[in-house]
């Protein structure tokens, strides 16, 4: 059985709840594509922001940037599209509501995947080719009991590209 450890913080909630709801496109989804750049394991979980763009190109969904950090790199790629959005967000605690009202969260393994896993909320999880034990080695036995929990992992060590095209065809069916 899930059980929702999480504070639950209503004023913030139903702030989110409003600002989400005001985006007209069809499917939400929140997005994540790297950790803490100072973890010295980050760079085999992480990827550039400019190698889910053909996700980006997907019609009918709108993606909302949930990293914490974003470089002016990252905001200059973020421009070339009308449909990623970038809340200004204070306190960590605003993405936890932010998530509570999205559709699907897709991230990488970081502290947002662990979130959305525990919230028991639809994720998808892209994973590095060896990833940490604590995932085990299929969703429906995930640490979490997570049933909303979907892998796509490399196939070969720091190649995305089957990741991002399994993923990317995945979102397609939910339109």
């Amino acid at each position: 059985k899930h059980i929702n450890f999480l504070p639950f913080h209503k004023e913030k909630n139903n702030f989110w709840k409003k600002e989400i709801n005001k985006i007209d496109n069809k499917i939400k989804i929140g997005i994540n594509w790297k950790g803490d750049i100072k973890y010295k394991l980050d760079v085999y979980r992480s990827l550039e922001l400019k190698k889910l763009k053909d996700i980006f190109e997907i019609n009918n969904v709108t993606f909302i940037i949930l990293n914490n950090q974003i470089d002016d790199e990252e905001k200059k790629f973020k421009l070339k599209y009308n449909n990623i959005i970038l809340f200004d967000k204070k306190k960590f605690s605003e993405t936890i509501e932010i998530m509570r009202h999205l559709d699907l969260i897709i991230s990488t393994d970081t502290a947002l995947a662990h979130l959305a896993s525990s919230l028991n909320l639809k994720t998808f999880l892209m994973l590095e080719y060896a990833p940490f034990w604590y995932w085990g080695l299929d969703e429906k036995n995930n640490l979490y009991n997570n049933l909303n929990l979907k892998y796509f992992k490399q196939k070969q060590p720091g190649n995305w590209d089957i990741v991002i095209k399994n993923v990317m065809n995945e979102i397609k069916t939910l339109s």
